[in-house]
């Protein structure tokens, strides 16, 4: 040898002048071969326009299989226009106060009815937001958040193919009695679909899922009677889709 290092050399098991050469066992060398091959193979699989194209590779996939998708598919002022859409916690809701939350910011799909879950084609949002108020006789929620590769509309309309299943479980307890019921789209939104439900024999609960471009809201009311959470709703999805439709 010459005494400058070789690659070749150095990782060929056969040469055993090169592990004497270089003053150590196979393993420690076997390891560093290792992570030089690995290093060279990331650095090849770069794009033909020398990005990384995270897209192709399956660590990529992956990640949009769980239901995610990367910052960069969302637009610049999404946060801001989640928080335009929240309901003001001033707002005259049947006397309903707003409740204080210690965790605002959550970000989830659409909606979880029906066992419906994040996955391959059920994307979560980004940047999603929450409010809740409370009365006598009421729980009111709202959650806003944006979405990208797939459309707001799409994430509203995916769920409304969710929604047959009659009842189901979550950690809220026993749903029942789940049909859709009808919601006449107001201006200027994309997607709406609104459907009511038994919570543990004893709520009545209806949902409503509102979508424009990028950002979706889902609005339930939870009262002691289907006619009474009905009506909050529609007080809620008013004040909800003004905010959504706004330039």
């Amino acid at each position: 040898m010459d005494g400058r290092f070789s690659f070749d050399r150095f990782c060929n098991p056969t040469d055993t002048t090169a592990v004497v050469k270089m003053g150590g066992p196979r393993a420690p060398r076997l390891a560093i071969c290792v992570a030089a091959a690995a290093l060279f193979a990331t650095s090849c699989a770069a794009s033909s326009d020398g990005t990384a194209g995270p897209s192709r590779s399956p660590q990529a996939s992956k990640f949009w299989d769980q239901g995610l998708q990367p910052n960069e598919a969302f637009k610049p002022d999404a946060e801001d226009r989640v928080g335009a859409v929240l309901i003001g916690p001033k707002a005259d809701i049947a006397s309903a106060v707003e409740v204080p939350l210690e965790v605002v910011y959550m970000d989830d799909i659409v909606t979880s009815a029906c066992g419906n879950r994040a996955g391959k084609g059920v994307y979560e949002s980004r940047f999603g937001q929450r409010r809740e108020w409370r009365g006598p006789d009421l729980g009111i929620r709202q959650f806003v958040g944006a979405f990208a590769s797939v459309t707001a509309r799409d994430a509203v309309a995916q769920s409304r193919t969710h929604l047959g299943c009659g009842e189901y479980v979550d950690r809220d307890g026993e749903h029942e009695s789940l049909r859709v019921v009808d919601l006449p789209k107001p201006p200027g939104i994309d997607e709406s679909v609104m459907f009511c439900e038994v919570l543990n024999r004893v709520n009545y609960v209806c949902i409503a899922l509102l979508a424009r471009d990028d950002i979706a809201t889902r609005l339930s009311v939870q009262a002691k009677t289907e006619p009474r959470a009905r009506q909050v709703m529609g007080t809620v999805v008013e004040l909800a889709a003004q905010r959504l439709a706004a330039p």
